[in-house]
């Protein structure tokens, strides 16, 4: 894939994840109940955030490669978002998402969502995404 796809709406902006969200980014994988619904044990230090952040930057090298964006908001990571999983055969991909719980309940996923999908219906040809 080529340069990161940084995507912005009215409030948000979506962009590559860099090491220095890290504590951000636990912050939101470490409370237990922000990730029962995630798929994924509760982290439980710094470093295994720093190692997610990688492993997001590796999707895009994969041959069926997969985006994950930082949801900002005013300069402020409150989440992330991404399509992986991208089958190229079937046109189809999964997402995935999650939110820090002080953001909730502003409408600011299915903000941060429409962009992410509108970028992956145009620029993947997908013509199905799974949650």
């Amino acid at each position: 894939m080529n340069a990161f796809p940084t995507l912005a709406t009215q409030r948000l902006r979506l962009r590559e994840l860099r090491a220095t969200d890290a504590p951000a980014l636990f912050a939101i994988h470490g409370d237990t109940a922000n990730m029962r619904w995630f798929g994924a044990d509760p982290m439980i230090d710094l470093a295994q955030a720093h190692a997610l952040i990688d492993t997001f930057a590796q999707w895009r090298t994969q041959p069926n490669p997969g985006t994950r964006w930082g949801i900002e908001r005013a300069g402020e990571l409150i989440g992330s978002c991404g399509l992986f999983k991208w089958n190229r055969s079937w046109n189809s991909c999964a997402l995935s998402c999650e939110l820090a719980p002080a953001a909730r309940s502003q409408g600011l996923m299915s903000e941060a969502l429409r962009s992410m999908l509108d970028w992956g219906f145009t620029h993947m040809q997908l013509h199905r995404i799974e949650a």
